[in-house]
Formats: C-alpha cells, sequence, structure tokens
C-alpha cells in the first residue's frame, strides 16, 4: 500500500483493536499522517489518531503534543471554508 492516507488509517483503525501495540501502530500511522499531502485529508487522520488517543488512555504527553502541533499546521494550511468544516466532520 503505497498512499500514505490509507496506510495510516489502516494502521489507525488496527490500534483500536490491539491494545499492546496500539502505542507502537499510532506512531507509524502519526508518521505516516505527516507525508499526506492533502491538508484536509491530513487533518482527519491526525484527528482519529488523537481521539483514539485519549480513548486508549495512552499516557505519552510528549506525543500527545506532536499530534496536536501538527493538527494546528495541518489545519492552518486548510484554505478552503467549506474543506475546514468537512475537516471537523
Amino acid at each position: 500500500m503505497s498512499n500514505p492516507y490509507y496506510k495510516s488509517r489502516a494502521l489507525y483503525q488496527l490500534a483500536q483493536f490491539y491494545d499492546e501495540i496500539s502505542h507502537k501502530l499510532l506512531n507509524e500511522s502519526f508518521i505516516l499522517a505527516k507525508t499526506i499531502p492533502q491538508p484536509t485529508l491530513k487533518f482527519q487522520v491526525l484527528e482519529k489518531i488523537f481521539s483514539i488517543i485519549h480513548y486508549k488512555e495512552i499516557n505519552q504527553k510528549s506525543f500527545i503534543k506532536e499530534i496536536f502541533t501538527e493538527l494546528i499546521l495541518s489545519y492552518e494550511n486548510i484554505n478552503e471554508h467549506y474543506d475546514r468544516i468537512i475537516a471537523h466532520q
């Protein structure tokens, strides 16, 4: 699978089910998400990773901070108002 969007999504979906390796899967997903060229898709993936971390109660403050920073940067790169609305859904 060469598309970083789909691969990143697959990794975070696996992380939802495999507790013992969820942090590793989420980290790999995050690394790939940073390479997604479309800001809207990138934001959606990052938002989902962020959500899973809180759901799984993974207490990695530095990792959470990295994701949060990347979320803000990707959101700022979304130029169209309509795309910003879609990114939040």
